[in-house]
């Protein structure tokens, strides 16, 4: 047996946001750590909204058509 965990899909915000507050020194590489963090943020959003809300959202249309027509 393997104890690997699953890897999460999604970027993790507190690692960017660590990035920008400690390790970036000057405007240049805090500019460049801002940029990460909105991409970063970006990118989760739109994955979330991709892989997991419209599936879902499209399901519970898709049962809704289903109820609607058996009822008539």
């Amino acid at each position: 047996m393997s104890d690997k965990k699953e890897k999460d899909p999604y970027y993790k915000m507190s690692d960017a946001l660590d990035e920008l507050r400690f390790d970036a020194v000057g405007k240049t590489d805090k500019a460049v750590a801002g940029l990460k963090l909105v991409g970063k943020g970006l990118y989760n959003i739109t994955r979330f909204t991709f892989k997991e809300a419209l599936p879902e959202i499209n399901s519970r249309a898709q049962k809704e058509i289903d109820n609607t027509k058996s009822k008539k």
